[in-house]
């Protein structure tokens, strides 16, 4: 299984591999040309770290208890560049139903990185099911517009005796609210003369 989400991992990485910075010149802040490449989006200024948390809820299927709902909350830290290109931390914690189990909870902490709207994750996962805790593996790729995302999450886990290894699918959405910004500042005479 490991070796499957390895393989979504690299494919999800080559869906979001960065594109070619423009090559014009950017705008320093002395309004002088400066040697690093302009942001795509004239006068928009993003780079910085921001930090959100919020709401996430899914559905996960593709396992051997059975299709089941899932609902927590999600919090990620993530730098951000004028390029649209970010990297960073993510974590969440849900409850799940467990389909014909009783409820447990599933959680993931780890680093995730994108380009613009495409992301992925390759984070630690661990679930409490059956009346124990099982660790593992799981790789995330999703559609993001920061305060919203539509996730795609393959997950798997070691239940200890052999041939009992659990692997699951979910699909969710994240909600989340920016928490704190730090951007850098640029002065108001760059800015302006950047987008002209």
């Amino acid at each position: 299984m490991l070796v499957r989400l390895a393989a979504c991992a690299l494919a999800a990485c080559a869906l979001a591999s960065p594109r070619p910075a423009d090559a014009a010149p950017s705008v320093g802040e002395d309004g002088g040309s400066g040697s690093t490449a302009r942001s795509r989006y004239r006068g928009l200024y993003l780079d910085g770290w921001y930090g959100k948390v919020g709401l996430e809820s899914g559905v996960v299927f593709a396992r051997e208890r059975g299709a089941a709902p899932t609902l927590g909350g999600a919090a990620t830290l993530v730098h951000l560049n004028d390029q649209l290109e970010w990297y960073g931390l993510q974590a969440d914690l849900l409850v799940d139903w467990n389909g014909d189990r009783p409820a447990g909870a599933r959680w993931s902490l780890g680093p995730e990185f994108g380009v613009s709207l495409y992301g992925i994750d390759l984070s630690y996962f661990g679930e409490q099911t059956g009346g124990g805790l099982h660790h593992g593996l799981q790789v995330r790729a999703k559609l993001t517009i920061g305060l919203a995302a539509v996730y795609l999450r393959g997950a798997s886990t070691l239940a200890g005796a052999p041939g009992e290894d659990e692997t699951s699918v979910e699909a969710g959405l994240q909600l989340k609210l920016p928490v704190y910004i730090g951007r850098h500042r640029r002065s108001m005479r760059g800015a302006a003369l950047a987008s002209r």
